[in-house]
């Protein structure tokens, strides 16, 4: 462990708290403050955590991971840049426009196309929903995934989303991987461990490159799903793994802020002051947003709601942000008060939905307009989170 994230664990272990959000203030994006990864360990192993807790550290079978090792598609270009949905339209980087069933609650990149998950209405909380695949060509294929309230992954350069579903007993969880292209299951490997931090229904996974994170009670597991080998990631127990590019934001609890750290390495790349300053990570893992709450009115209710006084979700970011070169350090301003959604582009470029038109900004924090224009309403901008 790395001299700098050894002294953070340390500090910030004793009095962790949970920052509450500001009066009045309805915020975006569901469980936010429960899925940031605590840093809790105080210098204890995760090792020695999965002995006390129980964690199965190899694919339930045993055997030689080699002996199971599946060959699957390898990585590829994303064939959408961007993409960014409001209602029941997605909105796509070559300006057309894609009608799905339902409502969207979220979009994410793929190299088979822009996976959009739908349900009655914009919010990330609800029982039903389903997934349509957007594909470079703007055509939507819908097909059969009832993953209810789970925590599902994708990674913008495989055809796959990954997530959990309960196994044989209580303790045993399967990490599913399944061809968006075709919705057929290519992968299941399975992991031990008791999950009941969250209010899932399974553990909350992240998919990253040859590697699913799963998030249980004692410990977050890496999962090599090519070969179906399980260790233990260094990344901290009972939180929501979002990891990107071998990169991940962690929760330094109290006032520390957030720290963008390398999983591997356990490398601190960015640290943040207070609990006002949130931190957003590129798909490629190059770049971070500095970023305050946004500011939301209304609940997010079907467009065809009979309830005259409830509408769409809509908010709004109060003040500006700033990217950061993770190789480099430097910090460069970057416009988003009053800006209504960000994320990001499949190769790493910011994306803001800013007076119903969708910017794009490089990271000399230039932002130039693409001429399509969205309704803010339940904005969802790829490559952002949106998970309750």
């Amino acid at each position: 462990m790395t001299d700098r994230l050894s002294a953070l664990l340390h500090t910030e272990a004793d009095q962790l708290r949970v920052p509450p959000p500001d009066a009045g203030a309805v915020l975006a994006g569901g469980r936010r403050l429960r899925r940031r990864r605590r840093i809790t360990t105080a210098g204890t192993s995760l090792a020695a955590l999965a002995l006390v807790g129980g964690i199965g550290l190899a694919a339930v079978g045993g055997g030689d991971p080699a002996d199971r090792a599946v060959d699957l598609p390898p990585a590829g270009t994303p064939s959408v840049t961007w993409a960014v949905g409001s209602g029941s339209t997605v909105h796509l980087d070559d300006g057309s426009s894609v009608a799905v069933d339902g409502v969207v609650t979220s979009l994410s990149y793929t190299s088979a196309g822009v996976l959009a998950r739908t349900g009655a209405t914009s919010s990330a909380d609800q029982a039903e929903r389903d997934y349509e695949l957007i594909d470079g060509a703007g055509e939507p294929t819908a097909f059969e995934l009832e993953l209810g309230d789970r925590v599902a992954s994708t990674d913008p350069t495989l055809p796959l989303i990954a997530y959990a579903r309960a196994g044989a007993d209580a303790r045993t969880w399967e990490v599913v991987l399944r061809d968006v292209r075709s919705g057929e299951e290519v992968r299941a490997v399975d992991v031990e461990g008791a999950f009941t931090w969250g209010g899932w229904s399974a553990p909350p996974v992240a998919l990253d490159g040859d590697t699913v994170y799963v998030g249980l009670d004692a410990a977050t597991l890496a999962v090599d799903w090519r070969t179906g080998q399980v260790t233990t990631s260094t990344l901290p127990p009972a939180t929501m793994p979002t990891v990107r590019a071998g990169r991940e934001v962690v929760d330094l609890g109290r006032d520390g802020g957030e720290a963008v750290v390398e999983v591997t390495s356990e490398e601190v790349l960015l640290e943040t002051e207070g609990s006002e300053q949130l931190v957003s990570l590129s798909p490629d893992g190059a770049t971070a947003l500095l970023h305050g709450y946004r500011l939301c009115e209304g609940t997010a209710t079907s467009p065809q709601s009979d309830t005259t006084d409830e509408q769409p979700d809509r908010c709004r970011f109060t003040e500006d942000g700033a990217l950061v070169d993770l190789a480099t350090g430097r910090r460069t301003p970057v416009a988003l008060d009053g800006a209504s959604g960000s994320g990001w582009t499949a190769d790493g470029r910011l994306v803001v939905v800013a007076e119903e038109t969708v910017e794009v900004c490089e990271l000399d924090g230039t932002c130039t307009p693409t001429g399509i224009e969205v309704d803010e309403a339940g904005v969802r901008v790829a490559g952002s989170l949106y998970e309750a």
